[in-house]
């Protein structure tokens, strides 16, 4: 697999690019393999992609990592606002704005952060175009759990030895911490205009080259790593019992579908299960 997101079958790159032409400059000097991949999971909630992706390559193995939505909101939420897509404001602030659509017409690309989570319709979208034998769900709570068996899972459905294992699975959860304080991100966000171009429509951003960008994220990376870093906070502030109930209650018919066409058991991402499980923690 390439390094990096691959956003080939997403407009504009599609509309843009030669696929079948792209692909080959992509693998053309990668040995004979069994399996070749790409990786980029904003496919899976992008309309546009299914079709395109059984047109080029009808018998791709697609694997989905699925995660309790109200938790991946949350940590999008706080990604676009790392990425300058959305205002920086507190969690409780900016998604209720979020559930009430305020943001939709300045950041066009904030209502993802809900959106993306709504599972079950992106998955029937998908099967419109492949056969369920063709696509692996895995969960990103097993994944957590126990990564290596969820890795064999995948290698077994890729038909490749599942013996082996990576040494970067130890590592997983060191890759992608997030960052919660609002004081960090501003100071992040900062150097956004120097270090990436954004689509007029605030959709996309690209990142630049240039030598005068490379030194505004360097001094940017040190004064937050060595500076603002250590004295904030670097746990998520979690959402109001209220907020909380709101979010689950807006995908509450999205994974009862998903349960029914997974034929998996969702209850621990219910509200009802998930507050009950709160409330027993708090007694504890």
């Amino acid at each position: 697999m390439p390094p990096g997101e691959t956003r080939i079958f997403e407009n504009p790159e599609y509309l843009e690019t030669n696929p079948y032409q792209f692909f080959e400059e992509l693998f053309g000097g990668v040995p004979e393999k069994k399996a070749v991949g790409i990786k980029r999971p904003a496919y899976l909630a992008k309309p546009e992609c299914p079709q395109r992706i059984r047109k080029h390559i009808p018998h791709a193995k697609l694997v989905a990592i699925l995660r309790n939505p109200v938790e991946r909101a949350v940590s999008a939420y706080f990604h676009y606002m790392k990425c300058g897509f959305i205002p920086i404001r507190s969690l409780e602030e900016g998604m209720t704005k979020l559930i009430r659509g305020d943001y939709r017409r300045s950041y066009p690309k904030s209502p993802e952060i809900i959106g993306y989570g709504q599972y079950h319709r992106h998955l029937a979208r998908y099967l419109t175009s492949f056969d369920r034998d063709q696509m692996l769900i895995l969960f990103f709570e097993s994944l957590r759990a126990n990564p290596l068996e969820s890795i064999k899972k995948v290698y077994r459905f890729l038909g490749v030895d599942d013996g082996y294992a990576p040494q970067s699975l130890r590592l997983m959860e060191l890759r992608n911490p997030g960052v919660y304080s609002l004081t960090r991100l501003r100071l992040i966000t900062l150097g956004n205009p120097f270090l990436y171009s954004y689509a007029q429509d605030k959709t996309k951003r690209f990142r630049q080259s240039k030598l005068f960008a490379r030194a505004v994220n360097k001094a940017v990376t040190w004064i937050d790593e060595r500076l603002v870093s250590p004295l904030s906070n670097k746990s998520n502030p979690g959402l109001s019992s209220s907020l909380e109930r709101c979010l689950y209650k807006l995908y509450e018919e999205d994974i009862q579908r998903l349960e029914d066409l997974l034929g998996t058991n969702l209850a621990n991402w219910k509200l009802q299960s998930t507050l009950a499980g709160q409330s027993l923690e708090s007694r504890n």
